[in-house]
């Protein structure tokens, strides 16, 4: 997800903020949902800013007005660089990728993260994997995936 700019270059936030005591609609940070640990931390540390700086929007100050106005725009800056991250490594509501049979039984199911490897339905292996696997090495790691061993 890339910023989302005006024709002048100006992020759409400005505007939606300039406008808000107009329409009444506030900008807001979209739920990313992302699978990666990093990832959901990033979230909550740009989530918690914004509430923080949002609280300050109507500040009579004009100084402080301006402040937070820049602060709160290079939060959804940072949000948005964050939302295409979430978008390349995954989310944690999205459908596992399924890996049929390419050769004897095994399959696999794999979500950002994770990978679980199946012989002819039965799981074989739950694998932690890279968020950047490609799909080579998931064709990999399925056919040389051992059993845990307990």
């Amino acid at each position: 997800m890339a910023a989302a700019r005006s024709d002048s270059g100006i992020p759409t936030a400005a505007f939606d903020y300039v406008s808000a005591p107009v329409t009444g609609y506030a900008p807001e940070l979209p739920d990313l949902l992302p699978a990666d640990p990093e990832h959901v931390s990033r979230e909550n540390e740009l989530r918690a800013e914004f509430l923080d700086l949002s609280r300050h929007l109507d500040a009579r100050d004009e100084d402080v007005a301006k402040a937070v106005l820049v602060a709160l725009l290079r939060v959804h800056r940072e949000y948005d660089r964050l939302a295409a991250d979430v978008a390349m490594h995954g989310r944690a509501d999205q459908v596992p990728t399924t890996y049929p049979p390419h050769e004897g039984n095994r399959s696999a199911a794999h979500l950002p993260g994770h990978l679980t490897v199946l012989d002819g339905g039965l799981i074989l292996a739950e694998l932690d994997v890279p968020y950047g696997i490609s799909p080579g090495e998931i064709w990999q790691l399925i056919k040389t995936a051992q059993p845990a061993r307990v």
